[in-house]
């Protein structure tokens, strides 16, 4: 396999980031796939689009994660999107703090800010509708929070989905949050973390319509993923420190 790696200079501005993507496959029909900085510029992309039937009937159900850090009394959100809002093409450009980018089979983003950075890696599972996400973060002497909202939804690749028909039947056991679509209860999506629990969480609907669950992680023994915690990572000075992975798959 060829390793592909890119840094800054290839990324100049957000309009140039979007002109090389990325796509991994599961060897049944399902893939994955973004641009280069992470912005999503068209409507078959996500990091899971399931194959629900082997190899056709291909469904968006997981969109992707965004990221933000408070690092002291600064937040600096990761997110790198587009959207219209009031007539305009609205940019959000987490590109900026975006350093590497390497695709080796598998997706490894890196990015650094002044006192904070962390590397995430994309990939698939083989002959399954699976996708697995992981994360390594540095901090400084300053105490860190970080937090993750995973967007979620159900709709065949090519089309769009609507507030009225993306809806979910939600419920958390053994660690492992499922969103059953009300289109198909046939299904459940299975968003699982390698530690922690899942209390009080609640799903929120965004502005393209995907569904989003919002958690903080937290560096107390790493046992704890919840919903809205408000307590902040603890960092040692420039140590690296590898998180709990998450996974999404399609039962």
């Amino acid at each position: 396999m060829i390793t592909y790696q890119y840094t800054q200079k290839d990324w100049t501005t957000f309009k140039e980031g979007i002109k090389r993507e990325w796509a991994v496959t599961n060897g049944i029909g399902g893939y994955a796939g973004s641009s280069m900085i992470g912005a999503h510029s068209r409507t078959h992309q996500g990091y899971l689009i399931a194959s629900l039937h082997a190899p056709i009937e291909r469904y968006l159900v997981f969109s992707k994660i965004n990221e933000t850090a408070t690092v002291g009394t600064s937040t600096v959100s990761f997110e790198t999107s587009q959207h219209c809002a009031s007539g305009k093409t609205v940019y959000t450009e987490g590109q900026k703090f975006l350093t590497s980018f390497i695709y080796d089979g598998s997706v490894h983003y890196t990015y650094e800010t002044d006192n904070f950075s962390f590397e995430k890696h994309i990939t698939l599972k083989r002959n399954a509708n699976v996708c697995a996400v992981s994360y390594e973060l540095t901090a400084g002497d300053s105490d860190c929070t970080f937090t993750l909202t995973p967007l979620f939804n159900y709709r065949e690749h090519s089309e769009s989905s609507t507030p009225d028909t993306l809806k979910f039947e939600t419920f958390t056991k053994d660690r492992t949050f499922y969103l059953v679509p009300e289109k198909n209860k046939d299904i459940a999506i299975r968003f699982q973390t390698s530690e922690g629990t899942f209390p009080n969480v609640k799903l929120f609907m965004t502005s393209t319509c995907s569904y989003r669950l919002k958690w903080i992680l937290r560096q107390m023994g790493l046992t704890a993923i919840t919903a809205r915690l408000t307590c902040p990572l603890q960092f040692l000075p420039t140590q690296p420190k590898k998180f709990p992975s998450c996974a999404v798959s399609v039962t």
